[in-house]
């Protein structure tokens, strides 16, 4: 499991070096989501016309992994390329320590000019949450989830 460790991270910077207009990133996670029940996996197609839409134009993975099984370590895993034992988050509100901050991803692409954002549902990725707070915008539920239409309504209107 360590080889595949930061790979998002390494991914994005290693496109970053090939001299090149630096090419668009959408990270997009779901939460809870099992895979049978998702058309591009063999679940029912009419559950998830949009994301097997996607999927067919896309890379599919058969096989993912998580650090952990609980939403506020594992994005942060995502974001810094630390196991939860190393950024020290073992639950959801237990945000980052200060000591990692430079390590998230939001930051590292700010400093190679990309202009970033994040339009999320659930209370448990807020910055207060997570303890990150590197991206430009953070649009994120004032009470509990949110429907993910209205954080694709308010993604399209930043793309816009």
């Amino acid at each position: 499991m360590r080889s595949t460790r930061g790979i998002l991270t390494t991914l994005a910077l290693a496109l970053l070096a090939c001299g090149e207009p630096p090419p668009s990133i959408v990270l997009a996670t779901l939460d809870t989501v099992r895979c049978d029940h998702l058309g591009l996996y063999g679940g029912p197609a009419e559950l998830s016309p949009h994301l097997d839409a996607l999927g067919a134009h896309g890379l599919v993975h058969e096989a993912a992994y998580t650090t952990m099984p609980t939403t506020g370590p594992a994005h942060l895993s995502i974001f810094t390329g630390l196991y939860p034992s190393e950024h020290g988050s073992l639950a959801n509100g237990e945000p980052v320590g200060a000591e990692h901050r430079h390590r998230e991803l939001a930051r590292r692409l700010q400093v190679r000019g990309y202009a970033t954002a994040a339009f999320v549902t659930s209370p448990l990725l807020q910055p207060r949450a997570t303890g990150l707070a590197g991206f430009e915008i953070h649009d994120s539920p004032r009470g509990l989830l949110r429907p993910g239409e209205d954080a694709v309504r308010a993604a399209l209107a930043w793309r816009d």
